[in-house]
This record gives C-alpha cells, structure tokens and sequence, in this order.
C-alpha cells in the first residue's frame, strides 16, 4: 500500500476512540500490509500490518485498545496476532472464534520515540496465521486476510 518512509502519522489524542473506516482513519497511520479502507472497517492484506501513531507524549502508561473481528472459518479454526511497538513486543492473542474483540496492551512512557512535540509508536501486528479466502473456498477474495480491524483508542492507564 503506502511506502513507511513517507506515510503521515495517524494524531491519535489519549481517550477518544478512532476508527479503522474510509470516514474516519481511511489511510492515515497506514504504513504497510493494509487492505483499503471499507465503510466500517479495514482488513489487514499481509502477515504484518504497521501503523504510525502521532500523539502527545506521554508521562504514564498508555493501554492500547484495538476492536475488531478475527478471520475464523470452518476450516481455518484460529487466528494468532502479535503487537509490536517500536520494536518492543506488547501482547499476543490467539484467537478462535468469529466474534468481536477487543485487545488491550500496555506501553510503557519510555516505549514512545520522541521528537520535538509528538510521541510516536510504529506499531506492527504479526498475523502469520492469515490466509487467502480464495484458497480454502471462502469465495474469491484473494487477500491475505487475518483480522478486520474497526476501532482503536489509546486512553492512560488507571
């Protein structure tokens, strides 16, 4: 999709919900390994997906919440993700149903790059168990699909 070296960061300000959607984020943050943006949603397309995030820096913990929908099917019975951010690995998830969730990981102050005003995260989700639709039946989508991304909110931690 959009070369890292020049994607723009997505601002993200601390409590407010964002969503993955072409009315919404739609390219922003967008680095690599992303599908295009849908009315409600945006599907990885890759084993890794990374997102830029532009936001104030913080002094104490973050929890970072991501919501969406894993790529479960009858024949393709689990989905692992991993979070990476600038470089630090934050969770991992293995998922096994079809149904919304909402994952949750934790960065540290000293996680964040710095520069001048704005704290960065390149976040990169590894998703090795996507698959194509196409090559297990699942119609002919033949993206490498393993999680629709809808929602993400990094707010400080309690």
């Amino acid at each position: 999709m959009a070369d890292p070296q020049n994607t723009r960061p997505l601002e993200i300000e601390f409590g407010k919900v964002r969503a993955f959607s072409s009315a919404d984020i739609n390219s922003l943050g967008l680095a690599r390994g992303w599908s295009h943006a849908e009315e409600a949603h945006i599907w990885n397309d890759g084993y890794d997906v990374e997102l830029l995030i532009a936001a104030r820096p913080p002094r104490m913990p973050v929890v970072i919440r991501v919501g969406g929908e894993p790529y479960i099917t009858q024949t393709h019975k689990f989905q692992d993700m991993t979070l990476f951010a600038n470089g630090f690995r934050l969770g991992f998830w293995h998922h096994s149903y079809r149904d919304s969730v909402t994952m949750s990981a934790v960065v540290e102050p000293e996680q964040w790059i710095v520069r001048k005003a704005n704290g960065l995260l390149r976040m990169v989700w590894h998703i090795p168990t996507s698959i194509k639709p196409s090559e297990i039946g699942e119609g002919r989508d033949d993206r490498l699909l393993g999680f629709c991304f809808r929602s993400i909110e990094i707010s400080e931690a309690a």
